[in-house]
């Protein structure tokens, strides 16, 4: 047998990943390969709590060896081309599948082996993945492991893992490439809520796990910072993106995404935030995934990513809520598996964790068994390869900590000062930072957008600010995130204006602490400060919650008395707004050409070289002067007595360069997007006058 060894870890969902197809040929001659057993922290707040009943399930999933990824990543470059004669021409998730289908012979010797413990009917195939479900005790006997259960101290969310070895006889070592679900530990999406949640938990050893949201209580702005700035409603920002009130998102699916059995949403809430935003109430269509609605750990912004998708994708055909239980490889399998008709064009993905610790193990072992981050990262980018491929557009965001992410939050590493954002810094999706809104200084910055048909602007102050800022402290109480994949290689499309940032003067890390020749994010960004939405939690009037309808009216699935007005921010915010506004670029493609725009990133850049006006650059900021979500923020700022790092951690991220067309802070900006509508119509005269020619 080959074995593997516990805790591999990865966020959001900490999993076991092995990767058992690199280990040495002497390793299989031996036919049993046992690694010493290494000992490491369990995740943060979890711990053990009983061993688990032998009826207990557990969903695992094997990825298989894939053929043909070379000429996907050729197909997929040419087909995302905007200039291309073949542009939009994509292919069906049949077609990609097959492209990708793991040797006949391979599968079956899988499939051989877990018939003989499973039953068919728990075993799911795919061209080159397989995922089933089986009780503990059958899961202790394949592996030759023992599961035991862990809980976390703040959600209470309860977790089966398997500890010390593990293994899979030695003649599949070459028909398995990648096992996951086996050890997995469930992280929390970060949020003000969150924070506050485990804030109190250090000081009292107790929290609710979704208490009332409150910036105020844990941002170094203090009572006063939300006060500061007018509060943003769907109209502000049509107003600010030059979004035509005619504009719709007929003929195109969207869906909200979310993560670790994070299901819960509350349609009376859908209701009153579209009442008081002014719109007809439209509920979603439906719950697509692998959905495991759990009342206890609901978390209040998964209304938030629904609500903001459906404002701004308006007229939509269809809105999901897509429900998942696990991480990003398993949310690529389930999203190429899902019939046509609930297959969404466009998916909202606000989650993000540290690229290099999607494998959170001694690196001994890491190297021993083939398992690391760089495996994890790569199979799960040709997975999102596949969905480009096939005309599914994956908007994702870049997370809240600025460029020194979680693992620097105190800004005192020095070794490691910037750590990469995944999914966001895949090749393959379409990574959003966040602006923040400023309230106008002067009348010739006044929007003058009537809020009379806003029955929610008639109760707080709604923005009439047209001026964007990068959005970190003071405008916000969190750093929209950026920097470079350490992983990706940086695709030909974005050569041109990251080489002209790298060749300014913009602040940024030494050129020791990122990979300047790697793919580099964000690719565009929106206001995510101060956006409203209803959900649970939160009280009518408390500060981080704002002020005005709604106490406890509605249903919620969360903790806590009812639902309330909130008025928070995050790239969690930022993202489902542009997944909305990129459902209105879809529709219009689709009359063009008759297609869904599929991987758009590379068009965003084509516009952007087309028209520099097309995308709004703030004029000045970064993410490198603060970190933090929802709690003190260290501020590079803010001189402390005795504190000698000042002039050293102002380079832990990357200026705005308001000359150039992109950075590594907020991308190529927001949109102007009646201004990239008209460069889509021109670029398909282009390719049409192109046809013409070649006749």
């Amino acid at each position: 047998r080959v074995h593997g060894d516990t805790w591999l870890s990865m966020k959001i969902s900490l999993s076991v990943v092995a990767i058992v197809a690199a280990l040495s040929v002497a390793a299989l001659a031996s036919r049993h390969v046992v690694l010493s057993r290494t000992e490491a922290k369990l995740p943060k707040h979890y711990v053990f709590t009983d061993v688990p009943r032998p009826e207990e399930t557990m969903r695992i999933w094997l990825a298989l060896p894939q053929r043909n990824i070379e000429f996907l990543l050729a197909e997929l470059d040419e087909i995302s081309n905007p200039l291309s004669p073949r542009y939009s021409s994509w292919y069906t998730v049949d077609e990609v599948q097959a492209l990708t289908a793991t040797e006949p012979g391979l599968k079956s010797a899988v499939l051989a082996w877990l018939h003989k413990h499973v039953p068919r009917r728990a075993i799911r195939v795919r061209s080159d993945s397989i995922d089933f479900v089986a009780p503990v005790s059958v899961i202790e006997a394949m592996f030759e492991t023992t599961v035991k259960a862990f809980k976390h101290r703040i959600t209470g969310r309860r977790a089966l893992a398997a500890v010390g070895a593990w293994s899979i006889p030695s003649e599949l070592a070459d028909a398995i490439e990648m096992i996951t679900g086996i050890s997995d530990f469930p992280i929390p999406r970060s949020s003000a809520a969150y924070a506050a949640a485990e804030a109190a938990f250090e000081v009292t050893g107790s929290s609710p796990y979704d208490p009332p949201s409150s910036y105020s209580r844990n941002s170094a702005l203090g009572q006063g910072f939300w006060p500061q700035f007018g509060r943003k409603v769907p109209q502000t920002l049509k107003s600010l993106y030059n979004i035509s009130s005619t504009l719709s998102a007929s003929g195109v699916t969207q869906a909200a995404v979310e993560f670790q059995g994070v299901d819960c949403y509350a349609w009376l809430d859908f209701q009153t935030f579209q009442a008081d935003i002014g719109m007809t109430f439209v509920n979603i269509t439906g719950v697509i995934g692998d959905p495991n609605f759990d009342p206890v750990n609901c978390q209040s912004e998964s209304n938030l990513d629904i609500e903001q998708i459906m404002a701004f994708g308006v007229d939509a055909s269809a809105t999901f809520y897509f429900a998942n239980q696990n991480w990003i490889y398993e949310f690529t399998q389930t999203y190429l598996s899902l019939p046509a008709a609930q297959s969404p064009m466009v998916a909202s993905l606000s989650y993000g964790w540290m690229e290099a610790e999607s494998c959170q193990i001694a690196p001994s072992v890491c190297t021993q068994l083939g398992v690391n981050s760089t495996g994890y990262v790569e199979r799960s980018n040709a997975e999102m390869a596949k969905l480009g491929l096939a005309g599914k557009t994956l908007v994702i965001c870049t997370q809240d900590e600025g460029a020194p992410s979680d693992n620097n939050a105190q800004l005192t590493n020095a070794a490691n000062p910037v750590w990469p954002i995944y999914p966001a810094s895949s090749p393959y999706g379409l990574a959003v930072g966040a602006h923040a809104l400023l309230d106008a200084a002067t009348p010739a910055q006044r929007a003058n957008i009537d809020y009379s048909d806003v029955p929610i602007c008639s109760k707080v102050h709604c923005s009439q600010g047209t001026v964007e800022s990068v959005a970190m402290s003071p405008t916000a109480a969190f750093t929209s995130g950026g920097g470079f994949s350490g992983i990706s290689s940086r695709p030909q499309w974005q050569d041109a204006v990251v080489e002209a940032y790298l060749s300014s003067t913009g602040l940024r890390p030494a050129s020791t602490k990122f990979n300047a020749a790697n793919r580099a994010y964000p690719d565009v960004s929106a206001v995510g400060e101060a956006i409203y939405y209803y959900a649970p939690g939160g009280s009518s009037g408390g500060s981080g919650s704002g002020s005005g309808s709604g106490s406890s009216s509605g249903s919620s699935f969360g903790v806590g008395a009812g639902s309330a007005v909130h008025f928070e921010g995050g790239t969690s915010a930022s993202t489902p707004i542009t997944a909305g506004i990129i459902s209105l670029l879809v529709a219009h493609n689709l009359a063009l050409t008759g297609k869904p725009l599929g991987f758009v990133t590379p068009l965003m850049y084509e516009i952007a070289a087309l028209d520099p006006l097309a995308f709004n650059q703030p004029l000045a900021g970064g993410n490198n002067t603060c970190t933090g979500w929802g709690r003190e923020m260290p501020c590079c700022q803010v001189a402390r007595e005795g504190d000698d790092t000042l002039g050293r951690v102002c380079d832990y991220g990357y200026s705005v360069e308001p000359q150039l067309s992109w950075n590594p802070a907020v991308g190529l900006g927001s949109p102007n997007v009646g201004r990239i509508i008209d460069a889509m119509t021109k670029l398909n005269e282009i390719r049409k006058d192109a046809a013409r020619r070649t006749k």
